[in-house]
């Protein structure tokens, strides 16, 4: 995936990467939801900058957020965060349609579906 110009290695084909993912995100959702009992707009603002910083150095490695971000700009820090979200989203339905196809082709059935074939 790529964002703000920078590549990022996103394989949830690795239990171990996926599973990690899966953590940081969970953590990072309960962090947001604190995040908006902030009445001021400017420290809400820089809470979540930091939180979606914290979530990509988990994710991709300390250092990461420095790479992809320049200072606390908000939108780009909302944007990169939706495009990790969507990104996670479209691998996790990409194997899910390759393990149905897997699974579909498989089944008990398929000595029924062969037959019918010849």
């Amino acid at each position: 995936m790529e964002i703000n110009g920078v590549t990022l290695d996103l394989d949830l084909d690795d239990m171990d990467k996926a599973e990690q993912v899966q953590k940081v995100i969970e953590g990072m959702q309960s962090k947001i939801e604190q995040v908006k009992e902030t009445d001021d707009y400017v420290t809400g603002g820089r809470k979540v900058c930091r939180i979606v910083n914290d979530c990509f150095n988990q994710i991709f490695g300390t250092g990461t957020s420095e790479k992809i971000f320049e200072g606390m700009k908000l939108t780009p820090h909302i944007d990169a965060f939706v495009a990790l979200g969507d990104a996670i989203k479209e691998q996790k339905e990409q194997q899910n349609a390759h393990m149905q196809s897997v699974c579909h082709k498989y089944s008990p059935n398929r000595t029924e579906r062969r037959a019918r074939k010849k």
